[in-house]
């Protein structure tokens, strides 16, 4: 091989080996910022492990992919060459080993262009445009992936802890790993985690692995709500201990040496997720359903139930009324489910058949059915039961007869049609979409788009929002334009007597009503406008606009599309209006009974006392220690307090902070530095900053104080005096 085909071989393996190192740079980058994703989601050095390995792979495959698709190699590179540098004439390829040479021309021109070749010159023409946008692509990357590294959760962790004693004896925590065995009913894998906040569910198996160095003697698990957990050495430094996940709490790890050394880490939250019981919303049919007895046709039943892990067991619980007056007999039934078909995640629809001919209904009778649903939990199942459905056959023998002289109709219009009835239209549309011309399928479709904006717009009314505001997404700004036309009013004339002065000043707000804007109460505001809760609010916002929706794809002739948003609609106003339910205790003041045959006509008044309830008019105090703590790190208490008081008082405080901390995680911080001004206090030694940081934290872990209005005091007068003589039978 001469010496220029070496050359350009050379050229083409180096160009190979840049263009696979850029793409094998790009994937680690992309790796490196997945697998810091990773580890701030929880999932430790194994999540930047899987990002590095993933990354790196398809790096690999792509510099795979690349030399497949475009190899380089010495023909490449002349060809590039004799584009790229105009002094070898176009003539590189004759440089190729093997390339043909006819003639003494052709021979004479290839020692010209081996004379010419510059392989630094050579090197530089080559593209390298690949290299650049891998760096390019590669900082921002290389950037995320150790900002979140250093921001993960796990950076406040436990991990190499240390703390040494005074003859130089040290203790290291130096790993936590918990593995997190969900219940088998849930169905979700056996998942770990690493040092850091847990959010695990309702009776789960946690196991605490730790990882110790020094002379450790004991350690302890020390959750907030409960006895101290012993950790069991399993050698080597490895401690170990086993929990079940019952109810959230904070937890620490305590090391002990000889009793004379203690490590103590940083509190971890550990959330618990509860299991909910199912919940279940009727479909069809409506709320109260009349029939024919003379037909007595079967009534359709669909349910839709949703549980956190699925539903395991469900019927129709029903009872038939058959009977008038006192002659009223009851039969309890119940009915299992024809068909149960899985729906997205966890939920179920279930549909049945109630045969009335079958369950023996006649004329006047009355069925009333609930659906009642177990979830999967052991070993005590959650129960829930839905609204109760009733059914009633008509009773021709009580209607009156009608007087055709002076026939007089007491039907009421209906004016709404409900969602149920809406889904039940919809879905017949559907089925007769088949054997339905276009013009007569787009008009039913239309008049149930139709009855769906009427309905959004009632439900619209709860939420306290403006006519206008709901007709803006259907085209009505022209409607709300014209509504508002009559408001304005035709500019004055130049003779009449209402046209404004110009020398009059304008009317100026007071600055007193500026300054209270902000603060103000506005009624007419749409936010205001409404006496529903946070959550019954939320839901119902959800609830119009997934009608919206469906109103949307009725009125463009998409009825199929249109059912999820409906179904979805009707679930949510189920739970709006299981919400809005209220059950109160009847309490208050049970009088003891009078014995009439007694006290009649004796008039003795001796044992009939006066019920007076006093009340102070205040509340019980909340968060008793958290006040305290904050009166005890007051400066012009700290030369009445001894240390010892305000230790007891930081310890009270450091409880409800904890209770508080399991919902509320941004308290962590100050959980830390109560507990370092406790350490402080218990040592003798000064903590910089520790005192004001504890106050500013529990000055703002209060709740913010309610308005109460105190019972004025009352004026001592003579009259007053006088009246009370009198009241007493004497007088002054």
């Amino acid at each position: 091989m001469t010496a220029p085909a070496q050359l350009l071989g050379a050229l083409a393996t180096r160009y190979r080996l840049e263009r696979a190192a850029s793409r094998l740079l790009a994937g680690a980058a992309g790796g490196m910022s997945l697998g810091g994703l990773l580890h701030y989601a929880g999932a430790g050095s194994r999540g930047v492990l899987l990002g590095l390995v993933s990354g790196i792979g398809l790096g690999l495959l792509a510099a795979w992919a690349g030399e497949r698709r475009a190899p380089v190699d010495r023909g490449t590179v002349a060809r590039h060459l004799d584009r790229a540098l105009p002094e070898l004439e176009e003539s590189a390829t004759l440089l190729v080993d093997g390339a043909p040479v006819a003639g003494a021309l052709a021979a004479l021109q290839r020692r010209r262009v081996e004379q010419r070749l510059d392989p630094r010159r050579a090197w530089q023409a080559l593209p390298h445009s690949e290299v650049r946008r891998a760096a390019l692509v590669s900082l921002p990357l290389l950037l995320a992936g150790a900002a979140l590294l250093l921001r993960a959760p796990t950076s406040r962790g436990v991990l190499w802890v240390e703390s040494a004693g005074g003859d130089g004896a040290r203790l290291t925590l130096r790993s936590l790993t918990v593995t997190i065995a969900p219940p088998a009913y849930t169905g979700l894998p056996v998942r770990y985690a690493e040092a850091g906040d847990l959010e695990v569910e309702e009776g789960a198996r946690l196991a605490w692995q730790l990882t110790t160095a020094g002379p450790v003697d004991r350690a302890w698990l020390i959750p907030s709500t409960g006895d101290s957990v012993p950790l069991t050495a399993a050698g080597e430094g490895r401690w170990e201990a086993t929990l079940r996940a019952e109810r959230s709490m904070l937890v620490r790890i305590r090391l002990t040496h000889a009793d004379s050394l203690t490590l103590t880490s940083d509190d971890y939250r550990l959330a618990v997720r509860p299991d909910r019981p199912p919940v279940l919303t009727v479909v069809r049919p409506e709320e109260r359903t009349s029939v024919d007895p003379a037909t007595l046709p079967p009534v359709a039943v669909e349910v839709l139930a949703n549980d956190d892990y699925g539903v395991d067991q469900v019927s129709i619980a029903a009872t038939i009324a058959s009977g008038r007056g006192e002659a009223v007999r009851f039969r309890r039934l119940t009915i299992p489910f024809a068909e149960r078909k899985r729906r997205e995640g966890h939920g179920e629809i279930l549909r049945a058949t109630l045969n009335l001919k079958a369950l023996g209904l006649a004329a006047g009778d009355e069925l009333y059915f609930d659906v009642e649903a177990t979830d999967r939990r052991t070993p005590v199942p959650n129960r829930a039961r839905s609204e109760t459905m009733f059914i009633s056959v008509q009773d021709p023998s009580s209607v009156p007869p009608a007087d055709l002289a002076r026939l007089a109709i007491g039907a009421q219009p209906e004016y709404f049609r409900s969602q149920r009835q809406l889904i039940i239209d919809t879905e017949k549309l559907l089925a007769d979409q088949p054997r339905l011309a276009k013009a007569v399928f787009q008009t039913r479709s239309n008049e149930l788009g139709m009855d769906q904006g009427l309905l959004r717009l009632k439900y619209g009314q709860f939420l306290g929002e403006e006519f206008e505001e709901e007709l803006q997404p259907m085209g009505g700004r022209e409607h709300a334009a014209a509504e508002a036309a009559p408001d304005k009013q035709e500019a004055p004339k130049a003779g009449d007597e209402a046209q404004k002065n110009p020398n009059q000043p304008e009317e100026k707000t007071p600055p007193q009503k500026k300054a209270a804007e902000p603060f103000a109460h506005r009624h007419d505001d749409a936010e205001n406008a409404t006496l529903l809760g946070r959550t019954v609010k939320d839901k119902l916002k959800e609830a119009v606009g997934a009608m919206w929706n469906a109103e949307l794809r009725l009125r463009t002739y998409e009825p199929k599309q249109a059912l999820p948003y409906m179904y979805r609609a009707l679930e949510l106003i189920k739970q709006v209006q299981q919400d809005s339910r209220v059950y109160v205790q009847r309490v208050g003041f049970e009088p003891p009974p009078i014995e009439v045959e007694q006290l009649r006509l004796t008039g003795k008044l001796k044992d009939i006392g006066d019920h007076r309830v006093a009340g102070s008019g205040r509340g019980r105090d909340s968060l008793p220690g958290i006040r305290e703590a904050l009166a005890a790190l007051q400066p012009q208490a700290e030369g009445d307090r001894t240390a010892d008081a305000v230790r007891r008082a930081l310890a009270a405080a450091g409880e409800e902070l904890a209770a508080l901390a399991v919902d509320d995680p941004r308290l962590l911080p100050l959980v830390k530095d109560l507990r370092q001004l406790d350490d402080s206090l218990s040592r003798g030694t000064a903590c910089g900053g520790c005192a004001a940081r504890v106050t500013q934290g529990l000055w703002g872990a209060l709740p913010p104080a309610e308005a109460r209005l105190d019972p004025s005091p009352v004026h001592d007068s003579p009259l007053a005096r006088r009246f009370e003589a009198m009241m007493r039978g004497g007088r002054r």
